[in-house]
């Protein structure tokens, strides 16, 4: 492993990925015991099944891995991490655009942070030799 100090900016964005994975894991917890149980509001779900959204529960866990693993590598500057904060930040900035020009102003902060973090991995020379 590489024995420089990391950076300030990598340590915030792989523990952003290790909030981002805490988050999605508890969403997958709600989902699948929701669906599981039957326990689900109709106005929340409207016409989806129990199967459906313990589906949607299994696949929001699988989004938690991906994001525990890639801020993790991260930390530990394996480059497949850094590629893949990049493609993933890159993909959420476009749907915070998508939602901010629908109308919404959370989406605005989120592009941001996105937008950062790809501009931050692909023109910052510090990122480029922490994984080289």
């Amino acid at each position: 492993m590489n024995e420089r100090k990391l950076s300030a900016p990598l340590i915030l964005i792989a523990v952003l990925y290790l909030l981002g994975a805490l988050m999605y894991f508890l969403v997958s917890l709600v989902l699948i015991f929701a669906g599981k149980t039957g326990y689900v509001p109709p106005e929340l779900t409207g016409s989806l099944s129990n199967g459906l959204i313990i589906l949607s529960g299994f696949v929001f866990l699988a989004i938690a891995l991906l994001y525990f693993f890639v801020g993790k590598d991260l930390l530990r500057r394996k480059n497949w991490a850094r590629t893949a904060a990049i493609v993933i930040s890159g993909i959420s900035a476009l749907f915070n655009l998508y939602s901010l020009i629908t109308g919404s102003i959370v989406s605005a902060v989120m592009l941001v942070i996105n937008a950062a973090i790809v501009a931050y991995f692909l023109l910052n020379k510090e990122a480029k030799k922490n994984f080289s």
